[in-house]
């Protein structure tokens, strides 16, 4: 009964928030670096470190680029990102281990350790398969490509 009212009330908060709202929006998480299926975004609410976000991913990733992906927030204009191997740190602190390969055995080349610049972000997720700022495909993204804060619904 509970899971029943909780989805009769998401659905409804959603429709609400579409129809009435350009400030809200739903986002389907069609992957598996993050818990859940369904996200709302806003577009209101200024994202801080350790948010979940959604962002338009760099231009060079032509087979996504009609999504939003949806990655933490892990890292703002000048901390600092080391790896260690493929082990990697954000201001000392170990967030997880970088891959060499895709689950499709494709190559991955890590971005190496950096300062983060101005008006950029590391996003994240501590999924082994992730695809994020690890990466160079990806980088740390411009704060302009980022299109709010995403909180989980389902």
């Amino acid at each position: 009964m509970r899971k029943r009212f909780i989805i009769t009330f998401g659905i409804f908060f959603l429709f609400i928030a579409v129809c009435f709202n350009s400030y809200l929006f739903p986002v389907v998480n069609i992957g598996h670096s993050l818990p859940g299926f369904l996200y709302f975004v806003s577009t209101t609410h200024a994202p801080s470190k350790g948010d979940v976000i959604a962002f338009i991913p760099p231009k060079n990733i032509k087979h996504y680029k009609h999504i939003k992906f949806l990655k933490i927030l892990a890292g703002v204009e000048g901390d600092v990102v080391t790896f260690h191997g493929l082990k990697f740190f954000i201001n000392g602190e170990y967030m997880g281990e970088a891959k060499e390969k895709t689950s499709e055995n494709l190559s991955l080349e890590i971005i190496g350790s950096k300062v983060i610049e101005k008006n950029k972000v590391f996003v994240f997720s501590p999924h082994k398969d992730s695809y994020d700022s690890r990466y160079k495909e990806i980088n740390t993204i411009d704060r302009s490509c980022i299109v709010g804060t995403a909180y989980r619904l389902f």
